[in-house]
């Protein structure tokens, strides 16, 4: 009986010193190798890319979706997302990606368009308006509404998310 708190305090301590050698540096979530740095993150990347159409355009279609791709390029779209610990948790759209450190679960992007449409409004001189068509289009999220983008990542997991917004002008006029 005198030995069994021997063995126990030796077996214990053997396991922290295993546990804690770099030699066992690395936890494995899902069967993957997930570094004690990271353990429960994610690294999720948002890609926003703008894009235009035009009907009715003065002095072209062209010439209006030019200007509005000035006026509101990507960065003009602030953003937020709701997850799990994001850093950061807002951002504004980027066309080389914006890289978001979060925890795993759901994650929801919404892109707000307020301000970007009063100037494309007042820059593009229309009196019909400008509407946006805002989607994930492609990468590991998807777009349940105009606006939104949602995915669900997993601890150590990489995504990409590729936000598409195309402005819609109708009648817009570039002339002075």
């Amino acid at each position: 009986m005198g030995c069994k708190p021997i063995v126990f305090m030796g077996i214990m301590t053997l396991l922290i010193i295993l546990v804690s050698s770099p030699f066992f540096s690395n936890v494995f979530v899902q069967g993957k190798p997930i570094s004690k740095d990271n353990r429960g993150h994610a690294t999720l990347t948002v890609i926003f890319s703008v894009d235009c159409r035009s009907t009715g355009g003065t002095p072209s279609d062209e010439a209006v979706c030019d200007k509005a791709q000035e006026i509101a390029p990507s960065s003009a779209f602030p953003n937020t997302i709701d997850a799990h610990t994001p850093i950061p948790s807002s951002f504004v759209g980027l066309s080389n990606g914006t890289v978001i450190t979060l925890g795993a679960g759901h994650y929801l992007i919404d892109t707000d368009i307020d301000q970007a449409q009063e100037d494309l409004e007042q820059g593009l001189n229309t009196e019909d308006g400008v509407s946006f068509d805002i989607g994930a289009s492609s990468g590991d999220c998807d777009n349940p509404e105009s606006g939104t983008a949602q995915g669900d990542i997993r601890a150590g997991q990489k995504q990409t998310c590729i936000i598409e917004t195309t402005i819609v002008v109708e009648n817009g006029n570039i002339t002075t």
